[in-house]
């Protein structure tokens, strides 16, 4: 979730300022795990009623609000 919550913000830049925007999602690429991504998503198809949590929580955040609670662990 992290990582989606990373590309959609330096995506933010790119009607502007696209260099800036394309240097950021290149750095993004390296970082971020594709396999433990990929793993993430077979996971949570297994039980797919916490995509709404997951959809919950990346909306807040883009938003500036936190929906993390106790029940569910952060990052997942």
């Amino acid at each position: 979730m992290d990582s989606y919550l990373r590309v959609r913000r330096a995506s933010t830049f790119h009607p502007q300022q696209t260099a800036i925007a394309d240097s950021i999602l290149t750095r993004l690429a390296g970082d971020i795990d594709t396999l433990r991504v990929a793993q993430t998503v077979t996971a949570l198809n297994a039980t797919p009623e916490r995509w709404a949590f997951i959809f919950k929580t990346i909306e807040d955040r883009l938003a500036g609000r936190d929906s993390t609670s106790a029940s569910e662990p952060a990052g997942r």
